[in-house]
């Protein structure tokens, strides 16, 4: 009788054991799981300072954008200074007419 009740001591030893390892490897598995899930936060900081960095390459295209509408008005400005000065030349010639017209009856 005592060897049967040394048998099931140890029996009930054993399966305390193995249910104590089997925890453990649970804990392991919720360990890795954990560190599964830390490195996808690491990739979505690396994906979230990738979108950072393609503000700024917009923000910088934004720039480019306005100083190439400055460029834009600064020629629109040289078309109207060309456009004065074809007015310019105009009215020279208009006033050369003019003073050979009026040189003429005076010579005439």
């Amino acid at each position: 009788m005592r060897v049967a009740g040394a048998g099931k001591k140890a029996g009930a030893a054993l399966g305390g054991a193995v249910a104590g390892a089997a925890l453990l490897l649970v804990a392991l598995a919720g360990a890795a799981l954990l560190l599964v899930a830390l490195a996808g936060a690491a990739v979505l900081l690396v994906a979230l300072a990738g979108a950072a960095v393609l503000l700024v390459a917009l923000a910088g295209a934004a720039v480019l954008l306005v100083a190439l509408a400055g460029a834009a008005v600064l020629l629109v400005a040289l078309a109207g200074a060309a456009v004065l000065m074809v007015a310019l030349a105009a009215a020279a010639l208009l006033l050369l007419v003019v003073g050979l017209a009026l040189a003429g009856q005076r010579c005439c």
